[in-house]
């Protein structure tokens, strides 16, 4: 009998006919798996989405904790486009709601429009989907079976009648956390607005549950389960007995100051420059608020105008957002000051170096920043401005986030890679 390894490679095999994968699945679309091998450049799953695909495929619910870059996202779509891919088209009726069979949600519009591109570079022309706002005019030929948006989104466009779940096949939902178990990690019960939205999503049937995030607390964990008792729980593995949640490639660096914070900002980001490695890529500054994001970014345009910093914060208007995220993924600029907005989810590529200006305290938010940089299996520096007074390496503060051990390493079998090897170390 055929390995699971071997099964989940087929996944990315270059032939044109449906893949027999017997443990797996019975045929995977071969739209899909031509589009890993020739636009994702992925020729084999790493270890968690070889776990993550198998009962995936096969229609199951999956709970799926991992590392951020380890490719999440596939495990979400790779299911949802093949169940769509498989149909026969269902076409949109102008004037009427639509009807999706499939539904990707994200906490934040910038993190849905990504999932919506990666839908497209999966499925190309063969499957029209639609992101982010779902406003406006929707009268449109073709497949209209997979929407993907954020669920506040979602539960305002139900009310409205412009979208029907009675023919909702599968969910997936990534952040889980974010979306449904609410804002402290000790939250033993789902707030009232994920029960309306989980409540809406089961109003046909019991649709599949594809829900993925980096970082579980014990509580979340438990209240996920209890709501989903049939999922697969999928965790990846630890090098140690800590939970294994930060990237292995991902260096830290804890810089103390006692005067003043802009001007300690503007001399960490002034060595980076200085840094051959560091100044070949992008850097991001997160800050807690957005007024306080506001004022670094006037400080940095100022100080660094050669970077050309852009700003992304939800105060914005939804198009300076996309502006800002844009310009920041196609290297028009090479610093980002940002909230939280930014902080789950979001890929940029040349991104090297994360800056927390203001330094979360909470473990999945810091993963979840952190997690911006060393993805996919390259290297990345964290950098976190402390108060001096605030404690040390060994004081109680920030004692917790010291202490976070990594994952155990993923292999990402790529056609290419990035050099990366110029980080330096602590």
């Amino acid at each position: 009998m055929r390995s699971i390894s071997c099964c989940v490679r087929a996944l990315c095999s270059r032939a044109r006919q449906p893949c027999k994968l017997p443990q797996l699945h019975p045929e995977m679309h071969p739209v899909l798996s031509a589009a890993l091998v020739e636009k994702m450049k992925i020729s084999a799953p790493n270890e968690v989405q070889t776990q993550a695909l198998l009962p995936a495929m096969r229609g199951r619910d999956v709970l799926v904790c991992a590392q951020t870059g380890s490719g999440k996202t596939l495990i979400s779509l790779l299911p949802l486009l093949h169940r769509v891919l498989s149909a026969p088209p269902a076409r949109a009726t102008p004037g009427l709601a639509l009807q999706p069979t499939t539904l990707m949600l994200a906490p934040t519009r910038e993190l849905a429009l990504q999932h919506e591109s990666v839908a497209r570079q999966l499925a190309g022309s063969s499957i029209a989907t639609i992101s982010g706002s779902m406003g406006g005019d929707h009268d449109r030929e073709g497949d209209v079976s997979l929407v993907v948006t954020t669920p506040a989104r979602l539960l305002e466009q139900l009310s409205l009648g412009s979208v029907c779940l009675g023919r909702l096949e599968a969910v997936a939902i990534d952040e889980v956390d974010a979306v449904l178990c609410g804002g402290s990690a000790h939250d033993q019960r789902m707030p009232d607005i994920a029960m309306e939205l989980l409540h809406a999503l089961r109003g046909a049937g019991q649709p599949q549950m594809l829900l993925t995030t980096a970082h579980l607390s014990d509580a979340h964990q438990a209240l996920l389960i209890q709501e989903f008792p049939d999922a697969e729980l999928v965790r990846q593995r630890a090098n140690s007995a800590h939970t294994g949640i930060l990237v292995p490639s991902l260096r830290q660096r804890f810089h103390y100051f006692s005067d003043d914070k802009d001007a300690k900002l503007v001399r960490v980001l002034q060595a980076a420059t200085e840094d051959p490695w560091l100044c070949a890529g992008s850097a991001l500054v997160f800050c807690s608020e957005s007024l306080t994001a506001e004022r670094v970014h006037s400080l940095l345009a100022a100080a660094s105008p050669e970077l050309n910093p852009v700003l992304l914060h939800d105060q914005l208007l939804d198009e300076a957002r996309a502006s800002s995220a844009a310009a920041f993924r196609d290297n028009t600029s090479r610093l980002l000051v940002c909230t939280g907005v930014a902080v789950r989810g979001l890929n940029f590529p040349s991104l090297r170096h994360v800056v927390m200006y203001d330094v979360l305290e909470g473990v999945a938010d810091f993963v979840h920043c952190a997690g911006r940089t060393a993805r996919r299996g390259q290297k990345g520096l964290l950098t976190c401005l402390v108060p001096a007074g605030a404690g040390s390496r060994h004081g109680t503060r920030y004692q917790h986030l010291h202490s976070l051990q990594p994952a155990a390493p993923l292999t990402f079998d790529q056609t290419s890679h990035d050099n990366v090897d110029g980080v330096r170390k602590n």
